[in-house]
């Protein structure tokens, strides 16, 4: 009675119930307990499948300053979102049993998303490092399926090389073999139970502002900062289970997947218990080095080497995209103040030059301004972009789908006449080359004045 009043109050106050995808006639769960309360119709016409919804969220952040104007930030996140739904109803009645309520066709569906860490394959980025690695990936399903089945017996199609129910492309298998490769671990101990609950991997940035202050550098720049940081993520955009997946052996009462009724009779491999369209991984140093300097007389400098990567293999259509890029950008920007500019009018006319001796304050205690601010705009950027894909077991090697190499250059100088006229002078080249025959080089050049007029 006491363990009845503690579930009913449990499902009163909001607390999800265990709910097994399976009846244990051991241990139970709230479905076993509500049918001995009668809280369940035993009315065979109830179609309504019993409906649990769940999200598990972790979000954490960790903020240390090792010493004076260095800030390291490190964050963790997870997100598990699922929908769980069995039918718990009457599915056998007559004169003499009056029901039997039982499970039908238990079934998950969801989403997972997680921080995550691939750094050692990151820089491998050339043509004969990127397919060396997918050639890795390739090779380590043998190896995978050495360590999952008995070793025994061969499968049947896939030959020695590959165990029996586990072929090169059974999902749990090809899961194991792909992150493992890409994230440069080894096979053998590659720890693959449940990903689902796997431990996120730390995100970070770092920034340092101190260097303005050092004695060597004080009196050059008012403002130096560098920084660095690096996020990635492994996301499962949907998952949901298999409804061919039977775990259960009748024979022996194990739980298993190398159960025989779990074989596909088609391509000899076991069922999984999840199917996984997909999984992305999205990895990025946004900066790998950033430098941000502003001098004395109103210079600012920046300079920052980005690399990114995405990796979107596909488990229906055995594909590998894979993205990346690379980018540098550098920046400069130059205010100088009380500029003259003689061929503009007022400024080189007699008249200007009585009135500004007129203006002039008595006693040497000033200058007046003879100008107006300039600025100087410089900016140039280089990106390096490519996706290729790779199809498993096949000769070819990757081949690259689309992609540029893309070259900006945008100088520009803009200087106020006066508080109602302003000047801009700009030149906007940009080329883009791409890595696939069925595009072409485009070149785009734009340059001019603008005058912007502001009426009072």
């Amino acid at each position: 009675t006491t363990a009845c009043r503690l579930i009913d109050l449990s499902f009163v106050s909001g607390v999800q119930p265990k709910i097994n995808r399976r009846e244990d006639q051991e241990t139970g769960d709230y479905l076993d307990h509500a049918r001995t309360s009668n809280w369940i119709t035993t009315n065979a016409f109830q179609n309504a499948p019993v409906l649990q919804f769940k999200t598990k969220a972790l979000d954490s952040r960790l903020s240390i300053e090792p010493f004076n104007d260095f800030k390291v930030d490190v964050d963790f996140s997870r997100n598990l979102s699922s929908n769980f739904s069995v039918f718990y109803k009457t599915y056998h009645k007559n004169a003499t049993s009056i029901d039997s309520i039982g499970r039908r066709s238990p079934r998950e569906i969801g989403s997972f998303t997680m921080s995550y860490l691939a750094i050692p394959t990151l820089f491998m980025d050339d043509s004969i490092q990127v397919n060396q690695l997918f050639d890795k990936f390739e090779r380590n399903r043998a190896i995978i399926s050495e360590q999952r089945g008995d070793g025994s017996i061969p499968h049947d199609i896939d030959g020695n090389e590959y165990d029996y129910g586990f072929g090169r492309k059974q999902q749990d298998i090809l899961i194991p073999a792909f992150l493992s490769a890409y994230t440069n671990k080894d096979p053998k101990n590659f720890e693959f139970t449940d990903m689902f609950d796997w431990i996120p991997r730390p995100n970070w940035t770092l920034s340092y502002n101190g260097l303005s202050k050092l004695n060597m550098f004080k009196e050059i720049f008012s403002n130096v900062r560098i920084s660095h940081g690096y996020k990635s993520s492994l996301t499962i955009n949907s998952f949901e289970s298999d409804l061919s997946y039977d775990d259960y052996d009748e024979t022996t009462g194990d739980i298993r997947q190398q159960n025989p009724a779990n074989l596909d009779t088609i391509n000899r491999n076991y069922y999984s218990q999840f199917l996984l369209p997909s999984i992305i991984i999205e990895e990025s140093f946004a900066p790998l080095i950033g430098i941000d300097v502003k001098t004395k007389n109103d210079m600012n400098f920046s300079f920052s080497y980005n690399k990114r990567r995405s990796l979107a293999m596909g488990f229906i259509s055995y594909e590998l995209a894979e993205t990346r890029s690379t980018t540098y950008d550098i920046g400069f920007d130059w205010k100088m103040k009380d500029v003259r500019i003689g061929f503009l009018p007022g400024f080189n006319s007699a008249a200007n030059k009585k009135k500004s001796s007129a203006n002039k304050p008595q006693g040497g205690g000033g200058t007046p301004k003879l100008g107006n601010d300039l600025n100087i705009l410089f900016d140039l950027s280089f990106s390096d972009n490519i996706t290729f894909n790779h199809l498993l077991d096949q000769d070819s090697g990757a081949r690259p789908t689309r992609g540029s190499k893309d070259i900006t250059i945008s100088p520009a100088i803009s200087y106020d006449v006066n508080k109602n006229v302003s000047l801009r002078f700009f030149v906007d080249y940009r080329r883009q080359q791409p890595y696939v025959s069925n595009s072409y080089l485009v070149v785009n050049t734009e340059g001019g004045v603008t005058v912007r007029i502001k009426l009072e």
